[in-house]
């Protein structure tokens, strides 16, 4: 439980570094694909909220009524998937930035970089996706067997808010620092395992970036918390594992 909370603290600590960080280097251009991604996401899931709602359910006969109501429940899922799913959602989007981004910042560090191989990355890319995805599924997998534990014994209604925000935390962390797990060139099950002897780095990853997303004013959170959460994993992997001894890195010559 010691090494959980010193974990915790440190990836809240991690975010205090990577501000730092993109000030000193001057990283904030990385800001401008997030602002453009959320306002896409925005506009679209308000178009099709209007679309369901523009949609009504009559016919002259059943036909014509199940195909207005299945027209009306895709816009309706569309619209939840570009306003409810967003944090997910951003990632994916992001994941060629981020992949970027978090090699950038290890070489911040370490001054250590990696032979770009097309094949590679877009291997990190992919994983990026469907990290998110798996994250994504496995989110609300849990929570969905936890609400059935809950009608049957009860639990009250604080403890279902509680515990879906604690599922999302780690998930949301565990997308940010798989891509320093992809470098350290783990596959998916040794990542899963890395994370679960180290559940401390994902929740203090994953809280700062799932609060800031959702309760930041103005959506300004949606913005820039992306950029934040991946710098701060990298600096946070780095306190961990020594990124320098990353054998599959090489220094770059001055």
């Amino acid at each position: 439980m010691a090494k959980f909370f010193k974990q915790l603290f440190q990836g809240f600590a991690s975010y205090i570094t990577a501000g730092r960080l993109i000030v000193e280097h001057k990283l904030y251009w990385f800001f401008i694909a997030p602002a453009v991604i959320w306002l896409g996401i925005y506009f679209l899931g308000n178009w099709f909220d209007e679309l369901s709602a523009a949609v009504k359910v009559t016919g002259d006969n059943m036909h014509d009524i199940m195909v207005s109501l299945l027209r009306k429940e895709f816009y309706k899922g569309l619209s939840y998937m570009f306003t409810e799913t967003t944090k997910y959602f951003v990632i994916i989007l992001l994941s060629p930035l981020l992949a970027i981004l978090s090699e950038r910042v290890e070489l911040i560090l370490v001054n250590r970089e990696y032979k770009f191989n097309i094949g590679y990355f877009i291997n990190d890319i992919k994983r990026g996706i469907r990290m998110a995805l798996w994250c994504m599924f496995q989110e609300y997998l849990l929570f969905f067997i936890y609400l059935i534990f809950a009608l049957i014994f009860g639990f009250p209604e604080i403890m279902n808010t509680i515990v879906a925000l604690g599922i999302g935390f780690y998930f949301y962390g565990f997308g940010f620092i798989d891509y320093i797990n992809e470098r350290r060139r783990l596959n998916i099950t040794q990542s899963v395992e890395f994370l679960r002897r180290n559940a401390g780095l994902a929740f203090g990853i994953g809280i700062i970036y799932s609060l800031i997303f959702s309760y930041v004013p103005l959506d300004l959170g949606a913005i820039f918390i992306p950029i934040f959460a991946i710098v701060a994993a990298t600096v946070l992997m780095h306190e961990t594992v020594d990124l320098s001894k990353n054998e599959h890195s090489i220094e770059r010559q001055k």
